[in-house]
């Protein structure tokens, strides 16, 4: 079972982040913030 090497980087990128992504929603539900301050929050982030 042999990848190009570039294959794998990226799935291993992706992983990372979706991994990433999961913990951040996880802490946001044990923080107890509203969907609408993730908005705002996510907002802020992005501007």
């Amino acid at each position: 079972m042999s990848e190009p090497r570039g294959t794998a980087a990226g799935r291993r990128g992706r992983g990372r982040i979706r991994v990433y992504s999961a913990r951040l929603i996880v802490f946001y539900r044990q923080s107890g913030l509203s969907t609408r301050t993730l908005s705002i929050l996510a907002g802020v982030h992005v501007a």
